[in-house]
Order: structure tokens, then sequence, then C-alpha cells
């Protein structure tokens, strides 16, 4: 009878340990995954700072395609670039799902869309879409990676809509200082 009791006690005491181990495992991928989508972020911001700063040097070139163009950083400016690259890929390898890999590759797109934007003399208006898009593309990769990380999701309500109506207040009393003389 004793030879069962410690026979049942180690079955009971490795199942404890199998979900403590799995348990753990799964903490350790979520730390890995939240540090991956973090430093994707950060680099395509960087990215997106520096293609749209006064010291950028962006060319732009037809894609095979023919249908888009596509920015071109030289060497010695690539850092920024390659920091995107590598994080998008890091996002690829880690992600539990399909939907955050989706997400960061819009905003990977958008951001290309940026420097193409900004080397391009003139596009202003074209820029306005794409910053708006690149902001779109940029909450949903969040709302994306949060799903994936098992986070609630963050409420943009106000953003949105209250936020737009104080932008356009902002806007309206700048503009009219400009036109007063007072800045």
């Amino acid at each position: 009878m004793a030879l069962i009791g410690v026979g049942l006690g180690s079955l009971l005491s490795s199942r404890a340990q199998a979900r403590a181990w799995e348990r753990d495992e799964m903490r350790r991928w979520r730390d890995v995954r939240r540090t991956a989508y973090g430093d994707f972020l950060a680099a395509v911001r960087q990215y997106r700072s520096y293609v749209t700063g006064p010291g950028s040097r962006v060319n732009v070139s037809l894609h095979p395609d023919g249908r888009r163009l596509v920015p071109g950083i030289g060497q010695e400016d690539s850092e920024y670039q390659e920091k995107m690259e590598a994080a998008f890929a890091a996002v690829q390898m880690v992600a539990q799902d399909q939907d955050p890999v989706d997400a960061a590759h819009l905003l990977t797109r958008m951001a290309r869309r940026t420097a193409v934007a900004s080397a391009i003399p003139g596009a202003e208006a074209v820029r306005e879409d794409i910053e708006q898009r690149f902001f779109s593309a940029e909450h949903d990769f969040l709302i994306a990676a949060r799903r994936s990380l098992d986070l609630r999701p963050t409420s943009i309500a106000f953003t949105r809509d209250g936020l737009g109506r104080v932008d356009s207040r902002l806007v309206e009393i700048y503009q009219g200082q400009l036109g007063s003389g007072d800045t």
C-alpha cells in the first residue's frame, strides 16, 4: 500500500512539474514576443524619423512590377532600414498567429511609402494620406500585438473623435495667428 502511495505521489508531482514548466515556457515566449513587437515598433519609428528628417538621403526607383516606387538608402545610411527589416523578420519568427505579422507587414510597407513620398518634391498631398495611413497601420499593429500577448485592447475612441476636434481648433488658432503676424 505504501508503494502505491509513493507511486501516486510521484506521478502527481511529475504532472505538477510539467504544468509549471509549460507555464514558464509560455511566459518566456510571451516575453520574447513582447520584446520583438516593441523592438519592431521602435525600429519602424526610427526609420520613419530618419527618412523624414532633413539629413536623410533617400533615392527612389521603380519596383520591378512597374506599379510602385521603392526607396533606396545608401550603404552608409542603411542602419535604420536594416534594423526595421531585421525587426520585421523577428516578428515573423516569434508571432504566435498571423495577425501581428500581417499588421507588421502593412506598417513596414507604409514606412517605405513614407520614405518614397519624402524623397519626391511636390508630393505633399500624398504625404498627408500616407501619414494618416501610417498611423492607422501603427495602431492596427499595436492592437494585433496586444491581442497576441493576451492583453486587453486599448481604447482610442477619445483619440479619434475628441482629439480630432481639438486638433482642428488648434490649427484654426494657429492659422489665425499666422494671418495676424503674432507668431
